[in-house]
């Protein structure tokens, strides 16, 4: 891949003058806010193989500064913008440039590796691209290297995490000898803190609508003989011991 690449061309399709300059204002905007935001080393692949919705840590991808290293395959030139098509070992995407007024010049060529610090798009029916916040040459093959073992890292600590959160929840089930919809029920009423009188039985019953009245009626009545919960003020508020 390192070797590999197109020369300048502009095949049709490859940039879309759709993007206005309300958009070049939301990138430009968007360069302003960036300096408290983590970046986060990623592949192109996984952004565009798998709904970005549906991928851990979402709302951090779509909010946060992502760091791509991979090969310039094209660059496109227009009055105000660069589309540049980058490629790594999983996939390409294409990267739009905002041109300055006085800075018009890219310091990246067709088949050089480049780090992209970028923003991910997607909305509508456009295509996933990215808005390029900063692009450079890659100084050494230590660089990229690097940005393989800092994506694999990020990868694995997501696992991590998602991997305890199953496992913190699955222990606390356990441990009450509860089944997943009396642990459901219980986590509701343990973590509602209305004063003194905890929450109310229609309260309660509206938060789990997939479960029918008369299988919550049982589940509490389940909870107040196991000494898991108690009422107060009436026989439908409850409270956790």
């Amino acid at each position: 891949m390192w070797g590999s690449g197109m020369k300048n061309g502009g095949e049709g399709g490859f940039m879309d003058e759709s993007y206005n300059t309300s958009a070049q204002t939301t990138q430009r905007d968007d360069a302003k806010k960036d300096a408290n935001k983590a970046i986060i080393p990623v592949m192109i692949g996984p952004l565009l193989m798998e709904p970005p919705q549906s991928m851990p840590n979402y709302d951090k991808i779509q909010n946060s500064i992502l760091r791509i290293v991979g090969v310039v395959t094209k660059i496109v030139e227009a009055t105000t913008k660069l589309a540049i098509e980058i490629e790594d070992e999983t996939a390409k995407i294409i990267a739009y440039r905002w041109l300055e007024s006085d800075d018009t010049t890219i310091n990246v060529k067709v088949g050089q590796a480049a780090v992209v610090h970028a923003h991910f798009r997607e909305t509508g029916e456009e295509i996933p691209h990215l808005f390029i916040l900063a692009i450079r040459p890659v100084s050494s093959y230590g660089e990229y290297f690097n940005h393989l073992l800092e994506v694999l890292l990020s990868a694995r600590n997501s696992s991590n995490e998602a991997a305890s959160a199953a496992t913190d929840v699955a222990n606390e089930t356990m441990a009450n000898g509860l089944n997943p919809e009396q642990a459901q029920i219980f986590k509701i009423i343990k973590d509602v803190d209305e004063d003194d009188i905890g929450i109310e039985r229609s309260t309660l019953k509206a938060q789990v609508p997939s479960l029918s009245s008369a299988k919550v009626d049982t589940i509490l009545d389940f909870l107040v003989s196991e000494g898991h919960i108690y009422t107060t003020r009436t026989d439908d508020h409850f409270k956790a011991t």
